[in-house]
């Protein structure tokens, strides 16, 4: 994933419990019980750090098309979203 890639919650992205308890929200307060896809385009891509061996996955942020209340990560302290966490949109 590059930055400027248009992508959407994957399915393992959606079960994540901060982002499930989000989409749940949205679904309801917005839309009316209609489950809209998100679309978001990467702004930025960044290494894991150096100085966390634990972290083996580069970190990615998405800015998130038409949303108000934008979904800023995967859990509620991070700001980013793993590759496992994002699929690309189809370009048909």
């Amino acid at each position: 994933m590059k930055t400027g890639d248009l992508v959407t919650l994957s399915a393992y992205g959606r079960r994540l419990s901060y982002v499930c308890g989000y989409m749940n929200a949205r679904k309801w307060q917005r839309h009316e019980g209609v489950d809209r896809p998100m679309y978001g385009l990467v702004t930025r891509v960044t290494a894991p750090d150096a100085d966390r061996p634990w972290e083996k996955h580069p970190k990615i942020k998405v800015s998130w098309m038409g949303e108000r209340d934008e979904l800023s990560g995967r859990e509620v302290y991070s700001k980013h979203f793993n590759r496992k966490d994002l699929k690309m949109v189809s370009k048909s």
